[in-house]
C-alpha cells in the first residue's frame, strides 16, 4: 500500500513538476509502442531528454536541489 500512497503524493499540488515529467514519459512510451517507424516518438522524446539533461547539468553546476529552483 506504500506505492499507492506515493502515487497519490506524486499527483499532489506540491509535486506537479514531477507528475508532468512522469506523464510525458508514459505518453512517449505509448507512442513508441504504436508508431511502427518511431519518428513521432523520437520527436516527442528528444525535448524530454534535453529537458532532463538540463536539469541534471543545472543541479550539478548550481549545487542546488531541483526542488529549490523557482518555476
Amino acid at each position: 500500500m506504500q506505492s499507492i500512497e506515493n502515487i497519490k503524493k506524486l499527483f499532489s499540488k506540491e509535486y506537479w513538476k514531477y507528475s508532468v515529467i512522469v506523464i510525458w514519459l508514459l505518453v512517449d512510451i505509448g507512442i513508441f509502442q504504436f508508431d511502427p517507424w518511431g519518428w513521432i516518438g523520437i520527436f516527442v522524446f528528444l525535448p524530454f531528454l534535453s529537458f532532463l539533461i538540463f536539469l541534471i547539468v543545472f543541479s550539478l553546476f548550481a549545487k542546488k536541489d531541483v526542488k529549490d529552483v523557482a518555476s
